[in-house]
């Protein structure tokens, strides 16, 4: 890529992030504060300091960030810039005229963390574990038997609580499958989701194989079933809304600038018509408000329950827990240790309202205030920094459509929660320890030998 290539390039990647941005607090203004200001999104018009100040935090990522989707790294960051870093900026600023003054320094702080994670993963990753020869059809039997013995697993144990349910019989069933308590279940079932029907999904459009596309549908149809999970439903979209957009791209790797300016289009045209179309107001509901607004908005509930309350200090991490006491103020909490239902508890008065939150809330905010901040973001980077070191041989698009669920997980949990549930520690030691397949789609359909 020539220099003058690069700067136009960042030059979009400037327009586009600025845009976003704007789309976002019009969106807050007409459609957030209007709608859901009953969960908090209460509405302040930004002064010309906090314009400013919104501006300079958010373009400060954009010149940071990756140009395209070319490797884990990439789609982790473009994910949290687009989802949690401007959302908690918009909505931070947003909620009252003090907020620059209560939440100004750990905006910052996230600001130049995040920045230095962008910084840290542009270095090329050289280094490969590569230990495990396997050949491709064995592998694939390994998957399919695995596949097979989750299914059997989960319907032996939740069988009886299966049920597909509407929207407003969502959380009735997801409390339903909470009343099976089976050492390890969960893992089995978050293994089998966010790993082995991630594989074939991602395979079967990859290669257009669709019988192992399927399997992973069917997976997705079980576990929702058992759970009543939206986005165990909303994955198998998302593959194929993945694969699509590689398909147009023009080259393997798409420019991230037109995502970020799709997305606030999205957001515009949705604010715009949510009260006269259907569709658009369901867009509004699940994009704008689910997916960018509330983790956007536990940034500042986090600070707000635990700067008061006292900070965690990581205790409620398994593993931590065995060094670091739990604080005397949740000792005798029985809600302790899920800090979203804690928060929800705090803020709303809601026992059992869990207020999930992105890493930096949960992992940040809540353990240290920006101290935690700077910790969890260095912890990010080096996960990161080690799954592009895995994946190094690996074809491309594949390795960025298998890791969805654990990029997405990111946005409403917990990074060490992300890492062995979603499909993080799964994938990085796939990839890291079994042999390449090629850099092209069609040598992954094609070799016989990982």
């Amino acid at each position: 890529m020539t220099r003058n290539s690069k700067i136009k390039n960042k030059l979009k990647m400037f327009l586009a992030a600025l845009f976003y941005m704007m789309a976002m607090y019009f969106s807050y203004d007409q459609y957030l504060s209007k709608i859901w200001g009953y969960f908090g999104f209460t509405y302040h018009q930004w002064s010309a300091v906090e314009y400013v100040f919104a501006i300079c935090l958010t373009i400060l990522i954009a010149v940071l960030m990756p140009i395209e989707l070319e490797k884990p790294s990439s789609i982790v960051i473009t994910a949290l810039f687009l989802s949690v870093y401007v959302p908690a900026i918009v909505v931070t600023l947003s909620l009252n005229e003090n907020s620059i003054q209560k939440f100004g320094w750990l905006l910052i702080v996230l600001g130049l963390s995040f920045g230095g994670v962008c910084i840290g993963v542009k270095r090329e990753a050289k280094y490969r574990w590569n230990f495990i020869r396997i050949r491709w059809q064995s592998f694939l039997i390994i998957m399919t038997l695995t596949w097979l013995m989750c299914v059997l697993i989960l319907v032996y144990f939740f069988g009886s609580t299966m049920k597909f349910v509407g929207i407003e019989d969502t959380y009735i069933q997801r409390f339903a499958s909470r009343d099976i308590d089976v050492p390890g279940i969960n893992y089995v079932q978050s293994l089998f989701i966010n790993g082995i029907c991630s594989f074939y999904m991602a395979y079967g459009l990859l290669c257009k194989k669709w019988n192992w596309y399927l399997l992973g549908v069917i997976g997705c149809i079980v576990v929702y079933a058992i759970t009543a999970a939206k986005t165990v439903v909303a994955l198998p979209i998302l593959y194929l809304v993945a694969n699509h957009t590689f398909n147009r791209a023009r080259h393997l790797n798409p420019k991230i600038w037109w995502l970020i300016f799709l997305l606030g289009f999205v957001i515009v045209i949705s604010t715009l018509t949510y009260n006269i179309s259907l569709l658009a107001g369901l867009i509004a509901a699940l994009f704008m408000f689910r997916t960018l607004a509330i983790p956007g908005l536990t940034f500042s509930q986090y600070y707000d329950v635990f700067s008061v309350n006292g900070y965690t200090w990581w205790s409620n991490v398994k593993g931590v827990s065995l060094i670091i006491d739990v604080p005397a103020n949740y000792k005798d909490d029985s809600l302790w240790p899920s800090l979203g239902l804690i928060v929800g508890d705090r803020i709303y008065g809601v026992t059992d309202l869990n207020a999930n939150a992105n890493l930096w809330a949960n992992d940040g905010v809540a353990a240290a205030g920006s101290f935690g901040i700077i910790v969890i973001s260095f912890i990010l980077y080096i996960w990161l920094r080690l799954l592009d070191r895995s994946q190094h041989t690996w074809n491309k698009r594949f390795v960025m459509m298998a890791i969805m669920p654990f990029t997405f997980s990111l946005i409403n949990g917990s990074l060490f929660t992300s890492i062995l549930s979603f499909g993080g520690l799964f994938w990085f030691l796939i990839f890291a320890f079994t042999h390449k397949l090629g850099h092209w789609p069609q040598e992954l359909c094609e070799r016989k030998n990982l």
